[in-house]
C-alpha cells in the first residue's frame, strides 16, 4: 500500500476469467480501501495503464471495460490508451513472452507511450496534477 501511496501513475494487467476480471485482481483493488482516508484517497488523481489477456477474441476487452469502471469508482483516470490481448495462446508461449512479432511490436510501442507522461507525474509529493485527470470539484 505504502508502494501504491507514493505513486503517481499506476499500470493493472489482469487476465480475463468468465468474461470480467480474475478474482486476484479484484482481490488486490479492494486493498485500496485502506487508502479511504487519505489525502488523496484511493487512486485520486493517478494515471492508470491497463493491459488485458484473455484467450478468446473479446473476453479481454470486457476485462479491460470492468477494470475502467474500477479505476473511475476508485477516483483514478485511465490512460488514453488500454491494451487488450486476446487470443494470447496464439501471442505468447509458456513463460509469458510474446513470441507473435507483429502483434508483439504494436503492443510495446502502446505501453512504451505511457512512459511519455508529463515530468510531474512523478511521485504523489512532488508531482503536479495529471493532465489526463478530470477536473476537481467540491467533492472530489
Amino acid at each position: 500500500m505504502q508502494a501504491l501511496r507514493g505513486t503517481a501513475a499506476v499500470l493493472l494487467s489482469t487476465a480475463a476469467y468468465h468474461r470480467t476480471l480474475v478474482g486476484v485482481t479484484k482481490n488486490a483493488l479492494d486493498f485500496a480501501q485502506f487508502m479511504a482516508r487519505d489525502e488523496e484517497p484511493y487512486l485520486q488523481d493517478n494515471v492508470v495503464g491497463l493491459i488485458a489477456t484473455a484467450v478468446g477474441d473479446l473476453v479481454g476487452t470486457n476485462a479491460a471495460g470492468a477494470m475502467v469502471h474500477a479505476v473511475h469508482a476508485l477516483r483514478g483516470t485511465v490512460a488514453p490508451l488500454t491494451v487488450a490481448v486476446p487470443e494470447v495462446w496464439k501471442r505468447a508461449n509458456g513463460d509469458g513472452d510474446i513470441t507473435d512479432e507483429d502483434y508483439g511490436s504494436g503492443w510495446t510501442t502502446s505501453i512504451a507511450s505511457w512512459s511519455r507522461w508529463p515530468p510531474g507525474c512523478v511521485r504523489r509529493s512532488n508531482r503536479r496534477r495529471s493532465p489526463f485527470a478530470p477536473p476537481r470539484n467540491e467533492l472530489g
